[in-house]
């Protein structure tokens, strides 16, 4: 459970962390869970089978060799794979597949991996809602302003491997001032490119998360850094048996005062001697909901636009496709039906839309508030 201090620090931070120890059995499942997908990935990158993974028409899916997301000069050394959580083909929301939901994996080689990841993710998910809905309580926002739009959004794993990194000269680079954070330093490696030509690399360069909320789940190095605004500090994340969670650009845009951090991963000398590992899930709100004057899904893929993993017809596509007048509504209408008609929401969900929205008579649907909710409860751990 997110408590009130774990607010406290993500309002003035943008972040916050768990422990994956102690009494609650559901954060100590997240572990065991996390080490088990991340033993799956690295046994399937070890016999070359992760480039059979692309299952969806854009990149940021499925399986991606050269993970390189870097905008500036610094240039990043890492593979990733991300696996798209699906909804039924009966689940209204499935008519909005692949764009925004995965597609279920039928290779054989990615079962169990896909077993745990949607086990894992349906964690991840209770824990973002619980999270979203301690931040209405301590802004004095009613109930699901926040939570309830976030309810069957996306949700992504992602699982990263960086390499050993060839031999350099190690080097500190200033943090981009665009960021605000001037005197922050990025350590990176200076290595010889093809033609003798100078290239600077590090594991993961400086960035906001988009989307709404990111977990970051046990990398097996301190390499990841965070500037904490409020400090005008760098500080890392120790590595162990902790979850971090932070703010991403959307939920700052939805909710200013909500800072979404700038962040990165280190690569000192030492990198040159180990691979790294980690594994993230992203969260965002349902495609369909109010973002400014668009929506939440036509902002993402502006965005991944920026990032250059779809093209302008693919953002022109989506907004078209999002342009319907109350499309959200009817979508949480029928989530409504479906619910109740399957008792829950699907796998990989541990809440619907049933715990924020009610059915009106009239056959549309409503937000409830916290003393109105009676159903939609989260699955039993």
């Amino acid at each position: 459970m997110t408590t009130a201090d774990d607010v406290e620090t993500l309002l003035r931070r943008g972040w916050y962390r768990l422990p994956l120890t102690g009494a609650d059995p559901a954060r100590r499942r997240i572990g065991e869970l996390r080490e088990a997908c991340a033993a799956e990935f690295v046994r399937l990158h070890d016999l070359r089978l992760l480039g059979a993974a692309a299952m969806t028409t854009s990149g940021q899916f499925g399986f991606t060799a050269d993970g390189d997301e870097s905008t500036g000069p610094l240039r990043e050394l890492r593979s990733h794979l991300v696996l798209h959580q699906s909804v039924p083909p009966e689940h209204p929301l499935h008519g909005l597949t692949p764009a925004f939901y995965g597609l279920p994996i039928a290779r054989p080689e990615f079962e169990h991996l896909a077993i745990l990841a949607t086990d894992l993710g349906e964690l991840l998910d209770r824990l973002t809602l619980e999270a979203f809905e301690a931040v209405e309580m301590a802004l004095a926002m009613p109930f699901g302003r926040l939570a309830g739009p976030l309810a069957m959004g996306e949700r992504l794993l992602r699982l990263q491997w960086y390499p050993p990194m060839p031999p350099g000269q190690p080097r500190t680079h200033p943090l981009d001032t665009a960021y605000g954070a001037s005197g922050a330093g990025i350590v990176g490696l200076r290595v010889v490119g093809d033609g003798s030509r100078a290239i600077d690399l590090v594991r993961a360069s400086p960035h906001r998360d988009i989307g709404h909320w990111t977990w970051q789940l046990l990398a097996t190095d301190s390499a990841l850094r965070f500037w904490d605004e409020s400090a005008r500090a760098v500080r890392p994340a120790p590595a162990g048996p902790w979850i971090y969670g932070n703010a991403c650009e959307f939920l700052e845009f939805d909710v200013p005062g909500v800072p979404a951090p700038v962040h990165w991963v280190d690569a000192d000398a030492e990198a040159t001697a180990r691979p790294r590992l980690s594994v993230s899930c992203f969260a965002h709100v349902r495609p369909t909901a109010p973002s400014g004057d668009i929506t939440a899904g036509h902002r993402l893929y502006r965005r991944l636009r920026d990032l250059g993993y779809v093209g302008a017809g693919e953002v022109d596509d989506v907004a078209a496709r999002l342009s319907t007048p109350g499309m959200d509504d009817a979508l949480v209408a029928a989530c409504l039906a479906w619910e109740k008609e399957h008792a829950g929401p699907p796998p990989g969900f541990a809440a619907g839309v049933s715990r924020y929205y009610i059915t009106e008579p009239s056959g549309t649907a409503s937000r409830v508030t916290l003393r109105q909710r009676t159903g939609g409860d989260f699955r039993p751990r």
